[in-house]
């Protein structure tokens, strides 16, 4: 399914992760759920080091988000190096009950929150059990 939902933001997320920014903005471009493509955007272009860019996707993502997606600006925060605001939006999610907070323990972009304190605290809140910092997978 070319068209599918999450698709494209998944392809661009793991292009991230291999280090492949160029394929991962070509991916996130073709997300059809805009807030999706808006985060995936700011994402690979703060990868990238284009600042004013990856300024603007945010700031857009903000500005028709902040209602129904702020796990996404959280994670586009906690990737940038923004902890505070990260955990502000984070604590938005989670009173907002926006479904991507449920992923918050096992998300692969929040990953510089493990080691502050708060992120206990937040995992504690949203019910987790053990409420520590995420685990990796064991398969």
């Amino acid at each position: 399914q070319p068209r599918g939902g999450l698709l494209h933001w998944t392809m661009g997320t793991i292009r991230l992760a291999q280090g492949q920014v160029d394929a991962a903005l070509e991916a996130f471009g073709r997300e059809e759920h805009e807030r999706l493509r808006l985060q995936g955007r700011a994402l690979a272009a703060h990868a990238a080091g284009h600042a004013l860019d990856a300024r603007r996707w945010l700031d857009e993502l903000v500005a028709t988000g902040a209602d129904d997606s702020a796990f996404q600006i959280a994670e586009v925060l906690a990737v940038r190096g923004e902890l505070d605001a990260a955990f502000e939006w984070l604590e938005r999610s989670r009173l907002q009950r926006d479904p991507g907070a449920s992923q918050a323990q096992a998300g692969p972009l929040l990953g510089t929150l493990h080691a502050d304190p708060r992120w206990a605290a937040f995992l504690a809140r949203m019910g987790f059990a053990g409420s520590g910092p995420a685990r990796e997978p064991s398969i």
